[in-house]
Order: structure tokens, then C-alpha cells, then sequence
């Protein structure tokens, strides 16, 4: 068992000489058998070994004794033991108790990562934990991607070195060394849908189809796995084209993204909101579709919710963002002449600074405002519905939602697009320049420029 250990670790490279891991240990026979292996192969290979153990509270006393265990063995091997604890029931507040044991677990094992400087976290998880992961994702609907199941290294920090060994094994190794665990007696309890598989499902088609069920199952989590480390490849392709971040979230182009198979789109889909969201949400494989769907049609908008987020498409593009970023239009603010003012943190700031015109310079230019006729003080404001000027190209009067939506300027941006009025007419506005009347020319006694600071610069 050692021997395939030592295969495991090193075909995935997850612990060099003098790496520093903290293993993580239940009591249970897998992450006990996974702390006597590595402390047996460390001592060749200078590995600072750090014992980490989190109790759920789920069993009362039984948890306790398991703590007591745990920092037992540890020192019985010469070796640190951190632990921590937390009310698991009460902090899921109804919500699935094994994802929440799951996520406070590996928050504790994040935070020793920091404290105790690891290079990794090794979990006892086996090739029987990895069939019952990829059964139970076939039960619920899985996607392709999905099926990879349990990751041999994941973030580049969890690894997983009895990957490739059935639980029956470690226990028949633990047997053979002469080697104590802890049983937990919530395994036999069918009321969690992992044991109802653990405990009858894959006996079952064990005995009616396939003896050696577990090893096809991790099997096929391996060849999945395989595949999806070549998308991998093609999704980091089209992300760089395809995807750009705003004030707001995620910004895709739907048009470089229609010309993907739908096999490609998909993953980059679950990509953008795994960004967006900041963790891999809990999307099904009927919102991923939904979402595909915005981002196919030709034209047009359209909303979505998702968990955690909502998507917004406007022309060509989808933006991705949190469902508490707020979108409303700011307030006015006053810009005198010379001055500058920003109605918006996290927007350009726009200065008004007296300028000089060039001797030869022959058309008005729209960076300059003829300051005799509008000296300020001037409103800066987000655009409004009914707000027209001479902005086109021909001087001509017309609606600046006319002239935005000509630029195909996406809706989100459009919120808090800037103009600048005076005594009720709008004489400038972003990405337009000065509107034709009121641009300054070569006799202009006062002439002003107008200009955007992008907030990067600002201090």
C-alpha cells in the first residue's frame, strides 16, 4: 500500500522533499492510515508533518473522544497537533449540513495553511470516496465536467494521496500493522444521502452488476478528469478574448463566444461565473443552458438569475455580477471652470481647465467649450431620457440615447454616462465631446477644455 502511495504522489507531484504538510485527521481509518503512511515516508524525504483535526459537534461526547484521539496519536508520533471546533448544526440554519461541515472545515484548514506556513493539506479521501462522488453526481444530473469527481490535487494545495486505494485496503493495511481508529458511528445512519449510497446503493450493484463497482467509477472520475485537463487548454483560449472584468463583474463577448461548440461554452460559462461569484457556485446543468441560451441569441437583452448572481445581456455582451451591486443613477454634482468633480467613486473625475487654442487651428474642437458662452458653473449628471444636443457627427440635433445606442454603449454603462449642463442644455458628454454649438473656435476668447481622469490615476 505504501509502494502505490508513494506512486500516487509522485505522478502528481504533490509533496517534493522538505515540503511542509499539514495532514488532515478525523480519527477515522482513512485519514489515521494517511497520517502513519506519511509519517513513515517523511523522515527520508524531510517532511514537516503538522496534525490537523476539526471537530463538527455533531456527535457530542463521541466528537470530543475523537479529539482526544486524534491529539493522543500525535503525540504518540512526535508531532504538532492544531484543532479547532465549531457548531456545525447550528451554523447551517437549515441549509445542507454536509456542505456546511464541508466549507468550515476547509476555511480551518486554510487559516493553518497560513499559520503553520504549509505547502499542502492532505485529506484521507480514497478511490471508494471518489466512486461515491461520481454516483451520486450521475443520480443528480451531472455534467461532463462534473464527473472528474474528486481531484487528485485541488487549488494546488489539498492533495489527496490514497486517491487511488479502496477503502477496504486502508483498513485491511491498518489490520495488518496493528493500528487503532475511531468508528464513526454517523456512518451507518442512512439519513445522509452519501451513506444511503455507501451503505446500500454500491452494495447492491456490487453484488447485482459489477463486483468491482468502485474501480470503474474512479475510473471513469480519472478519464474525465483526463478530458478536462485538455479543455482546460482551449477554454484558457477563448477566456482571454472573450472575457474582461468591469466596476460591475464579468463582461462577456457574446459574439466570440457564439462561434464556440457548445461543449466549450458551457466551461467557459461555468468559468465566468465561478470569477464573478468569487467560488464555484452551485449551478445546475439547466441554468449553465439558460445562460447559454442569453449568450446565443443574435441580438437583443434579456436578464437572468443565478445562484448567487444575476446576468445582464445589453448588444453583444453579458455582463456577470453579484446581485448586490446596485445600480442607480447618481446624484448631480456642481463643476465650476477651472475645477473638476466626479459624481461617481468609482468613475472618471472631469476637469474643466482653461485652455489656449493652437494659431493654426482652423475646425472647433470638440475638447474645447467656448467659455463666453457657457462660463459655468456647469451640472454634471448622468445622461437623462429626454436629453438632446448637437453631438453628431453632422451637427445635428438629435437624443443622446439615440447616439448611445448607435455606439451600442452596453446598459450598465449607460447608467451613470456623464454629460455636463448649463442653464438647461446639455453642451458636453462622454465620448462625444462638447456638443457643435458651443465648441470653441480660433477667435474664443475663453476657451475650456473638458477631460476625463480615469480613477486610477486619481489620488
Amino acid at each position: 500500500m505504501i509502494e502505490q502511495v508513494l506512486k500516487t504522489i509522485f505522478r502528481y507531484n504533490m509533496l517534493p522533499d522538505g515540503a511542509r504538510v499539514g495532514v488532515a485527521v478525523s480519527g477515522g481509518a482513512d485519514s489515521v492510515a494517511l497520517l502513519h503512511v506519511l509519517h513513515r515516508l517523511s523522515g527520508d524525504r524531510t517532511w514537516f508533518i503538522q496534525v490537523l483535526h476539526f471537530n463538527h459537534q455533531l456527535r457530542g461526547a463521541e466528537s470530543d473522544e475523537d479529539w482526544r484521539f486524534v491529539e493522543e496519536l500525535s503525540a504518540s508520533l512526535g508531532l504538532q497537533c492544531s484543532c479547532a471546533s465549531a457548531d456545525v448544526r447550528a451554523a447551517a440554519c437549515g441549509a445542507n449540513l454536509e456542505q456546511t461541515a464541508r466549507q468550515l472545515r476547509y476555511q480551518f484548514f486554510s487559516g493553518m495553511r497560513d499559520c503553520h506556513k504549509l505547502d499542502v493539506v492532505a485529506t484521507g479521501h480514497t478511490a471508494s470516496d471518489q466512486a461515491e462522488t461520481v454516483l451520486m453526481r450521475l443520480l443528480r444530473g451531472a455534467s461532463p465536467d462534473s464527473l472528474a469527481g474528486i481531484r487528485p490535487v485541488n487549488d494546488r494545495w489539498i492533495i489527496r494521496p490514497f486517491l487511488d486505494l479502496t477503502r477496504d485496503e486502508v483498513r485491511e493495511w491498518l489490520c495488518a500493522e496493528g493500528l487503532s481508529w475511531r468508528e464513526d458511528s454517523s456512518n451507518s445512519e442512512n439519513c445522509y444521502d452519501r451513506n444511503r449510497l455507501r451503505n446500500e446503493v454500491l452494495p447492491l450493484l456490487r453484488s447485482r452488476w459489477n463486483p468491482k463497482v468502485e474501480g470503474a467509477l474512479a475510473r471513469l472520475a480519472g478519464m474525465a478528469a483526463r478530458d478536462e485537463e485538455f479543455w482546460q487548454s482551449s477554454v484558457e483560449a477563448v477566456w482571454k478574448e472573450a472575457a474582461t472584468r468591469n466596476r460591475f463583474g464579468l463582461v462577456l463577448n457574446a459574439r466570440r463566444l457564439r462561434s464556440e461548440h457548445p461543449a466549450l461554452q458551457s466551461r467557459v460559462l461555468k468559468r465566468a461565473c465561478a470569477e464573478a461569484s468569487g467560488a464555484p457556485p452551485r449551478i445546475s446543468n439547466e441554468q449553465v443552458d439558460r445562460l447559454m441560451r442569453l449568450v446565443s441569441q443574435q441580438e437583443g437583452d434579456g436578464r437572468l438569475s443565478l445562484p448567487g448572481l444575476a446576468a445582464w445581456r445589453s448588444f453583444s455582451q453579458v455582463l456577470l455580477h453579484k446581485r448586490v451591486v446596485p445600480f442607480v443613477k447618481p446624484e448631480a454634482v456642481v463643476l465650476t471652470a477651472p475645477g473638476v468633480a466626479s459624481f461617481d467613486s468609482h468613475g472618471p473625475s472631469v476637469h474643466a481647465r482653461k485652455a489656449e487654442i493652437p494659431a493654426d487651428a482652423y475646425n472647433e474642437d470638440g475638447r474645447l467649450l467656448d467659455g463666453s458662452l457657457a462660463p459655468g458653473p456647469f451640472w454634471l449628471r448622468p445622461w437623462g431620457a429626454g436629453d438632446r444636443c448637437g453631438l453628431a457627427e453632422d451637427g445635428e440635433d438629435c437624443s443622446l440615447h439615440g447616439l448611445l445606442q448607435r455606439r451600442k454603449i452596453p446598459a450598465w454603462d449607460r447608467i451613470a454616462w456623464p454629460v455636463l449642463e448649463w442653464q438647461g442644455q446639455v453642451v458636453w458628454a462622454r465620448g462625444f465631446g462638447v456638443a457643435v454649438g458651443w465648441r470653441a473656435g480660433p477667435g474664443s476668447a475663453y476657451p475650456i477644455e473638458i477631460a476625463e481622469e480615469p480613477p486610477v490615476a486619481r489620488r
